[in-house]
């Protein structure tokens, strides 16, 4: 049955590839990507940039982040005076309060690269309270453009500021912002709306991409029916149960990725441990697609006429780890192809395992036990489907051995 798995594999693959190219046309004409990055919370499913950088360079995440970014290859410099007093610069990369320059870019002209960062943190918990000042400064022209346009990202223990500047002449040093430790805890207003916003992004590119696997794997089962006689139904109502069911699996699993965050956070600031970014970022994909998997595996078993093996959501929960494995490791691609990929890891993927999980539960379905004779131990099971010995399947009816 190797060539309906990858039939059905295709079938998967290429539903959810239309669907999710068609996804990337809505994303870039509604610059959904930008709203997403204004919510300061990442989205399971689209890339955020600012950390990007960060994660390849080797950085850190921490309670008070600081994040310089610009596009070529001219040194900009990135420095900040903690409550203490303390000046964290490239000539002096660690404060005694715990703060650390960990990612300093085009210090040498021997590692120059057109998309440099710079990044400041203090690990959780050790931050100290009061007033920090961060500065920029254009220390060397590497580039033929002389003119270098900078970003500046603040993590101010979970709650984000955005600027943005520009610096034409060698030896200018311009202040960015000057912040106090925001000490607060809990969900403000603005991120349970954030939080809620992005979990309801998650659930609509769910939906999207996954809308056409139902029917697509019903034509195809009527098309080519694995067993003699099988005319698989699906029904309007089941379809958008199905759907709103796919939906749901996005929603949640944006939700558990966002307190795989919050979890990873509070460990760290209570052993007052570094994570690495790439830790990080691939313990949350796997943890938020994990959960996404498992509740789509649930919906098809239910939803899609002829898959009821209780095997179906804990094989296609695997299928989610992948993809967030996946999609974690292109995540910071700058042709950003984790959207699409994890599209077609999940499609093919789940359409591979329900052939292979529904032939476990009718070889399953299949075997009957043996009845024991008092007098002779084991005896024959003449009319069980398998003529012989309990747990010996049965012959194959289909001279197919593909």
């Amino acid at each position: 049955m190797l060539r309906y798995r990858l039939l059905f594999a295709i079938v998967g693959l290429v539903s959810c590839l239309v669907m999710a190219l068609l996804g990337e046309l809505i994303i870039r004409a509604t610059h959904l990507q930008t709203f997403a990055n204004s919510l300061n919370e990442q989205v399971l499913v689209l890339p955020i940039r600012e950390n990007g950088r960060v994660i390849a360079a080797g950085g850190h995440p921490g309670e008070v982040e600081i994040t310089l970014e610009w596009h070529n290859k001219n040194d900009l410099d990135l420095s900040c005076i903690d409550p203490r007093g303390h000046r964290i610069w490239y000539g002096e990369k660690r404060s005694p309060t715990g703060g650390h320059l960990d990612v300093d870019a085009n210090a040498s002209v021997y590692a120059l690269t057109s998309t440099p960062v710079e990044h400041i943190v203090w690990p959780y918990g050790s931050a100290p309270r009061g007033i920090y000042q961060v500065f920029v400064t254009y220390f060397a022209q590497h580039d033929q453009q002389p003119t270098s346009v900078f970003h500046v990202t603040v993590n101010n223990n979970g709650h984000f500021s955005q600027y943005g500047g520009t610096l034409s002449q060698r030896g200018t040093r311009v202040g960015v912002d000057a912040f106090t430790l925001n000490t607060s805890a809990g969900l403000g207003a603005s991120q349970i709306a954030a939080v809620l916003a992005t979990a309801l992004m998650c659930a609509g590119w769910t939906c999207w991409v996954l809308a056409l696997l139902p029917p697509a794997l019903w034509w195809f089962r009527r098309r080519f029916p694995i067993s003699e006689g099988e005319k698989p139904s699906l029904t309007t109502t089941d379809y958008l149960h199905t759907c709103l069911l796919f939906a749901m699996a996005g929603f949640i699993g944006q939700l558990a990725f966002l307190f795989a965050n919050w979890f990873l956070m509070e460990t760290s600031s209570i052993t007052h441990d570094q994570l690495s970014y790439h830790f990080f970022d691939y313990a949350t994909h796997l943890i938020g697609f994990a959960v996404l998997g498992a509740i789509v595996g649930a919906a098809i078993r239910f939803k899609v006429p002829g898959l009821h093996s209780p095997w179906l959501a804990p094989v296609i929960m695997l299928v989610g780890v992948a993809a967030g494995w996946g999609f974690s490791a292109l995540l910071y691609n700058p042709r950003e192809p984790g959207r699409v990929f994890v599209a077609l890891l999940m499609g093919a993927g789940i359409g591979f395992m329900i052939v292979l999980v529904r032939e476990i539960a009718v070889v399953s379905a299949s075997i009957t036990p043996s009845p024991i004779s008092a007098s002779s131990g084991l005896a024959l099971n003449r009319s069980g489907p398998a003529g012989t010995l309990p747990g010996l399947r049965a012959p194959r009816q289909n001279s197919d051995a593909g």
